[in-house]
């Protein structure tokens, strides 16, 4: 009687174990780049419709040796994206670090807009590092 007890124990722990969600462990991988140590890119639009992009990078001193940053303000227009006019900047850059902002005066109030940016950070650690990406805001 007692070991068919602890079978049925056994039997009902085993079940309930294999019903609780296990917690997996979970990393951070940052990815590694040859030139960069990081880039910071923001985009805001005040309640004055004023858009701020703020753009820059920082890297190895002896290693980066500049960038080329190109950034642009896009406005949805039901599906698809359009670009501003006036609203694109491209930046070079020679050093290991570097950050500015462009601004833009938005005038349609209650729609999305969007920065989009790429990064191309050259040195000697090896190939340019691209890095690009969007950032949304409403107005």
């Amino acid at each position: 009687m007692k070991k068919v007890l602890s079978i049925v124990i056994a039997v009902i722990i085993l079940c309930i174990s294999m019903a609780l969600p296990t917690m997996a462990s979970t990393k951070s991988v940052q990815p590694r780049y040859n030139n960069t140590s990081n880039t910071t890119t923001s985009f805001n639009i005040d309640d004055d419709g004023k858009a701020t992009a703020t753009i820059g990078y920082t890297g190895y001193n002896g290693v980066t040796t500049g960038a080329t940053i190109t950034t642009k303000i896009q406005m949805k227009v039901i599906t698809i994206w359009v670009d501003l006019d006036g609203a694109s900047w491209v930046d070079e850059v020679e050093g290991h670090s570097f950050i500015t902002e462009h601004e833009y005066q938005v005038k349609m109030k209650l729609t999305k807009y969007r920065l989009v940016y790429e990064y191309e950070i050259r040195g000697t650690g090896g190939t340019s590092d691209v890095i690009s990406g969007t950032l949304e805001e409403r107005h």
